[in-house]
């Protein structure tokens, strides 16, 4: 019992640096919550832990083995994923400091589960460094619970952002500041599609 509280609290420890290393996860959950508020940065919390737990089972069914066995799938997935920040960037760009349009809108629990499924950035991280410190002998169990564990610790650090993000004076600074902060943002999704594209 105490090695397999010892195998959880690892796992929840890298799972939080993880999340806790800014990406687009984190622009958009905090963008969001600081223009929709509380509620709907919650959503794009849980949307993005939902992605997480599906990566985590993913790894759990040999995702680092398939993707050596079919390397173009991590291509396609890293093409995906850059299509994807692109096409958001160009929307916060586009609608840079308005208060209707894409600019407004929240990124919701299906754009949030959407953004963590395309991003290349817990794919490799779940197939890899996740992989690594999972016990190659896990019981179904084991297995079920690390899976839970990865939702608890993503969920319980973006609805933390969320909450503070969310606060009414950051919201009143944030519509101060919205046009700067969108081409911030979009510039910040923009940049990372190119780079993402480029590695």
């Amino acid at each position: 019992m105490p090695e397999t509280l010892l195998v959880l609290a690892s796992i929840a420890v890298v799972v939080l640096a993880a999340a806790a290393v800014p990406g687009p996860a984190f622009v958009a959950l905090t963008r969001t919550a600081a223009a929709s508020g509380r509620r709907a940065g919650i959503a794009c919390a849980a949307g993005l832990a939902a992605g997480s737990m599906i990566w985590a089972t993913a790894a759990m069914f040999g995702l680092a083995a398939l993707f050596a066995a079919a390397p173009w799938l991590a291509t396609v997935l890293k093409i995906a994923g850059a299509g994807y920040l692109l096409w958001l960037a160009v929307k916060v760009l586009r609608n840079a400091g308005s208060e209707a349009g894409g600019a407004a809108r929240p990124v919701t629990f299906r754009g949030a589960l959407a953004l963590q499924l395309s991003n290349p950035k817990p794919a490799v991280f779940f197939g890899s460094v996740f992989v690594a410190i999972i016990p190659a002998d896990a019981s179904p169990a084991l297995s079920a619970a690390i899976v839970a564990l990865v939702g608890l610790t993503d969920g319980g650090w973006f609805c933390l952002l969320a909450l503070a993000f969310g606060a009414s004076t950051v919201r009143d600074w944030f519509r101060a500041s919205r046009r700067w902060i969108d081409r911030i943002c979009g510039a910040a999704m923009a940049a990372m599609a190119v780079r993402l594209a480029g590695s």
